[in-house]
């Protein structure tokens, strides 16, 4: 973009911008739901779900990270109301599965045996 003469400064600016207001407005609204931000909330193990959700999800699509957010809040959920105190090792289970299962993320996994179904039913 550089030798094609763009600014390509400006661009990374006005990217950083927007992302940072994504940020603050989820921000705003996680402690607006919450009703109160503790330094809980702040923990390495927070950024830690949001990269397991994307990872899991598969990071080559867009709606790859959403499919990866619902299933992890999904088994967090349900392994959390079966064993309290364990559901982090039914989780890191569940991500080291789809990592040798499904390489590209369970989203791009979905995606191409929902093609390979209407393949087989000729729609």
């Amino acid at each position: 973009m550089q030798a094609l003469g763009y600014n390509t400064w400006l661009f990374k600016y006005i990217t950083f911008v927007i992302a940072g207001m994504f940020a603050g407005v989820a921000g705003v609204l996680f402690a607006y739901h919450s009703g109160i931000v503790t330094p809980n909330d702040l923990a390495v193990t927070n950024s830690g779900f949001v990269m397991l959700m994307m990872i899991a999800g598969g990071t080559g699509t867009i709606y790859g990270p959403a499919i990866g957010a619902a299933v992890i809040i999904t088994i967090q959920y349900y392994a959390g109301i079966i064993t309290a105190e364990r559901w982090p090792l039914i989780l890191g289970s569940i991500f080291v599965l789809t990592i040798m299962y499904a390489r590209a993320g369970i989203g791009v996994y979905l995606y191409e045996r929902w093609k390979r179904v209407l393949r087989e039913w000729k729609l």
